[in-house]
């Protein structure tokens, strides 16, 4: 991934690669503890990030495995494709504004494994980007309506205690639609809903 794909969201200055890294291959048996998970979760993210020089990113339409520990995902039609794109990042990592838009909304989504901290904003007619996993820090205070504007800080990274309970990381998502969705929106699918 180029860096100017996500520029700024890391910042101006941001030097580092983005590197691929695909939790596919991380296998953790349905119904396991979600405290265990994310210890296998973060041992896996931790040598990945000791092994290479640069930003761990990945996810988009990944098959993660990582989802059936969680009721939050469904247990009739499990919810195990990953929608958005992730960025593994330490904990308080500013996240900056890409362009000028409006905040169309922001909520605490508080189910485990669920977003925590979410902002949703909206740069244009039909293109709104959700930043989930984030610290209540700027976005306890932000309402539908409140103008963005490019390179100003949106937000911080979240750590376990606020951003659903995962290992730090931003997740990052395009619509389209917001459909009926407010402060919240669809990250993991089931593989059947996915349009071919």
């Amino acid at each position: 991934m180029e860096n100017n794909l996500v520029f700024p969201i890391l910042g101006k200055d941001n030097k580092f690669p983005f590197v691929l890294m695909d939790l596919s291959q991380l296998y953790i048996p349905p119904s396991t503890p979600t405290i265990v998970m994310n210890h296998q979760l973060s041992e896996y993210v931790e040598n990945f990030r000791g092994q290479q020089e640069g930003i761990p990113y990945g996810g988009f339409f990944e098959k993660r495995f990582i989802y059936l520990s969680s009721t939050h995902f469904g247990t009739d039609q499990n919810r195990d494709i990953h929608l958005g794109i992730d960025l593994w990042l330490d904990p308080y990592t500013p996240i900056f504004a890409s362009k000028d838009g409006i905040v169309h909304s922001v909520a605490y989504n508080a189910a485990e494994l669920d977003y925590g901290w979410c902002v949703i904003i909206q740069y244009g007619q039909n293109e709104f980007v959700l930043y989930g996993h984030m610290a209540s820090d700027l976005l306890k205070d932000y309402r539908s309506g409140d103008v963005i504007t490019q390179g100003m800080i949106i937000g911080y990274t979240g750590d376990y205690a606020e951003n659903g309970g995962w290992y730090p990381h931003l997740h990052l998502q395009v619509m389209n639609t917001m459909l009926d969705y407010h402060g919240d929106f669809i990250g993991v699918c089931n593989e059947g809903d996915i349009p071919y």
